[in-house]
């Protein structure tokens, strides 16, 4: 028998590449990628805890090489942080998270319909202008009035 082609056997183990690891970086079902055997994941691997480009000398990290310190990169919408907002849980590209790179203190963003709050959701609890607000002068359903709230602007 051939080795085993691993994007053809993505159930197994190992690939004929990589027979010590338990993935290559064509598996993201798999833990670890032909570059980085101590990490979990690869940069084509988003369900996974980290990426390929991690260097060899942080095998014990869990996220991208620009972030050391968190468990994904911007590219992995599924994980919890994003190489350009390591305090928080997501980046404007994952809409599945809690916040965007350029909202630190906003749970949602605007581009986050299903998230707690954005510009374009005025049933949530802030926009993405105004994070300390809970809705806009547009938002009636809202506690804010549109005296108070002059920045805020809710498109729905």
């Amino acid at each position: 028998d051939s080795p085993c082609s691993f994007s053809r056997c993505p159930s197994l183990r190992a690939s004929s590449r990589c027979p010590s690891l338990r993935a290559s970086s064509r598996c993201p079902s798999l833990r670890a990628s032909s570059r980085c055997p101590s990490l979990r994941a690869s940069s084509r691997c988003p369900s996974l805890r980290a990426r390929a480009s991690c260097p060899t000398s942080c095998p014990s990290l869990r996220a991208s090489s620009r972030c050391p310190s968190l468990r994904a990169s911007s590219r992995c919408p599924s994980l919890r942080a994003s190489s350009r907002c390591p305090s928080l849980r997501a980046s404007s590209r994952c809409p599945s998270l809690r916040a965007r790179a350029s909202c630190p203190s906003l749970r949602a963003s605007s581009r986050c319909p299903s998230l707690r709050a954005s510009s374009r959701c005025p049933s949530l609890r802030a926009s993405s202008r105004c994070p300390s607000l809970r809705a806009s002068s547009r938002c009636q359903s809202r506690r804010a009035a549109s005296a108070k709230i002059r920045a805020c602007v809710c498109l729905i």
